[in-house]
């Protein structure tokens, strides 16, 4: 089987013309104030959206709303976090140490099994915490600036 394919120019005559120019200075101004203001919108849509997506004001909230019943819990937050991402860390390690130490036997059901039961439960409770106790830190930290010694 042979095909032909005739290619041809698909339009055909002069260029097109360039856009018109304004020529006006009153015109272009105008113009001018009209993309200012557009622009200004757009950048105030912008800074709402960005303020949504801040979760550690919404952190914030949540403490300054506790304040009064749960004074320590900020800080409190911000001395556990290192704590809990030393264990955190120390389990990934025994985790990882395990998987190259044992990996061929956990192709076995039963091993698999019990090395979920055994590393599964905790690692999972543990990156649970982080992520509760994380942004309360973060957000405790951003309302009260640590403090410079003279």
């Amino acid at each position: 089987m042979h095909y032909q394919i005739n290619v041809t120019q698909g339009i055909s005559g002069s260029p097109p013309s360039p856009n018109p120019t304004v020529t006006n200075p009153a015109e272009l101004a105008s113009l001018l104030q009209q993309i200012l203001e557009v622009n200004r919108d757009q950048a105030g849509i912008l800074r709402s959206l960005a303020g949504a997506q801040d979760q550690t004001n919404r952190w914030r909230s949540f403490l300054q709303r506790w304040e009064q019943p749960l004074p320590e819990l900020g800080p409190t937050c911000r001395q556990a976090l290192p704590i809990l991402e030393g264990v955190f860390a120390r389990s990934i390690q025994e985790i990882t140490d395990r998987l190259v130490r044992d990996g061929e036997e956990l192709e076995n059901e039963f091993y698999l099994q019990e090395f979920l039961d055994r590393f599964g439960n905790r690692i999972t409770q543990l990156a649970t915490l982080m992520n509760m106790v994380g942004p309360l830190a973060e957000a405790s930290n951003s309302k009260d600036p640590p403090q410079q010694s003279a």
